[in-house]
């Protein structure tokens, strides 16, 4: 055979390979991100350049694909760090609290002043990281949200919630009410109510998925003109407190995180100081002052609604300086690396820290007749019960933590693992394959 009928021969076979590919690499391109470099999937073969050493067809094909499906690679997602500082802030600033109200007069110690500087930080702070990270439920359908979210505050919150209840009741030698117990729970009444707002502010923000941002962030002020006119219960105060701080976390989420990244601002740090200075000031005229309003002739009710009204504003007034500090914590890794921790960790510590203090100092309170003692002890005392009790607070989080890992337990922290486990069979799969 002559070298021409040689040349002719190899460049057919090309051409049949190139065509044969066409339509596999067409695909590929239209489902791929570009990366700038030049597709064949044209089909047509491209002639070595003088000097080069011709490939083989086969490695020429080979060549092409390598070339066709190289992408780049992904960038991982770098987790944002002041959101876990400020909630790991929060819940130690909600065990402070919970363990001043649960000493006898813990409310007259030093721990007061902490926890009214806390005060428009802790759950606020909660609600709006919660909403920071919330946005995308207003494209998803109400199975995908159920599968995605709500289950996960739910079923803690059916399962947990009682428990609170009964160790509450329990520990005070009170008569143990079923019908009391699902009524608060089903109502929100009791020490978790923080999962039955979230669940509904999520419903509520998937309800508004049909409305502009701007109308949407407008309905989470209308339970303030509804409570405007009747009166207020637990429950409902609640919502309209921290409602309107979940959707501002929810359709403002771009300012939240650039106010972060301009946490080296000087006049973003001023402006912040100043309102949040502004709204506790407020509150404590118009809000805090409970029993002021009622001896200026103002109606309980209508005090109330007051006390609820500036109480929500002091929150919104209090969340840039909040953010501001979370992100200036995030530059000190001694105190970023523990809050991180904590923050990680937030369901386990609040699902069972209030369970844990009934169990054991509020049964103990009752059984021996301490509280009495405690009343009228010093105030290093009470201040000595009160850090006790927050490092039982931390403790019972540990504790849940390792519950985790138990068959049917580990699912009603974390819905999203199996009922049961079996881990003996699982290893042996492992060790087979």
């Amino acid at each position: 055979m002559s070298a021409s009928s040689v040349t002719r021969l190899s460049r057919s076979r090309r051409n049949i390979l190139a065509t044969r590919r066409a339509p596999s690499s067409a695909a590929d391109s239209t489902s791929a991100p570009h990366d700038g470099t030049e597709s064949s999937s044209t089909g047509v073969s491209v002639r070595p350049e003088a000097g080069v050493t011709p490939q083989s067809s086969d490695s020429a094909v080979t060549a092409t694909r390598t070339d066709t499906t190289e992408t780049p690679t992904p960038r991982k997602k770098q987790r944002l760090l002041w959101p876990d500082i400020g909630k790991g802030i929060s819940i130690l600033g909600v065990c402070f609290l919970h363990a001043t109200i649960y000493t006898p007069d813990g409310v007259y110690t030093a721990a007061n002043a902490v926890n009214d500087w806390l005060g428009p930080v802790r759950l606020p702070m909660f609600f709006m990281v919660s909403g920071l990270f919330s946005y995308k439920v207003r494209r998803q359908t109400l199975g995908e949200l159920w599968h995605s979210r709500l289950r996960f505050l739910l079923i803690p919150y059916l399962v947990w919630a009682p428990l609170e209840l009964w160790s509450k009741m329990w520990a005070n030698n009170f008569e143990i009410d079923t019908h009391e117990i699902v009524t608060s729970v089903v109502h929100g009444e009791c020490g978790l109510w923080f999962l039955h707002c979230l669940v509904l502010f999520t419903l509520a923000v998937w309800v508004t998925k049909w409305l502009p941002d701007h109308w949407a962030l407008a309905v989470s002020v209308l339970p303030w003109l509804w409570q405007m006119c009747n009166p207020v219960t637990p429950t409902q105060s609640h919502i309209f407190n921290y409602m309107p701080v979940y959707f501002v976390g929810v359709f403002m989420r771009p300012a939240l995180l650039a106010l972060a990244r301009k946490w080296r601002s000087p006049w973003c740090w001023a402006g912040s100081f100043a309102l949040f200075w502004c709204t506790k000031v407020a509150y404590s005229h118009f809000g805090e002052s409970y029993d002021h309003l009622v001896e200026m002739g103002i109606a309980h009710n209508d005090a109330g609604q007051l006390d609820v009204l500036f109480s929500s504003i002091r929150a919104l007034g209090a969340l840039p300086l909040s953010i501001l500090v979370c992100a200036l914590v995030a530059q000190i890794p001694l105190l970023a690396r523990p809050l991180q921790y904590i923050g990680q960790r937030t369901l386990v510590i609040y699902l069972f820290h209030m369970t844990a203090m009934n169990l054991t100092w509020d049964r103990a309170l009752y059984v021996y007749g301490i509280r009495e003692d405690v009343t009228n002890a010093s105030d290093n005392v009470r201040m000595a019960c009160i850090f006790g009790l927050f490092i039982l607070c931390l403790a019972s989080g540990w504790v849940v933590e390792q519950c985790k890992r138990l068959p049917v337990v580990g699912w009603t922290i974390r819905p999203s693992i199996p009922f049961f486990h079996f881990p003996l069979r699982e290893r042996k799969a492992a060790s087979a394959s």
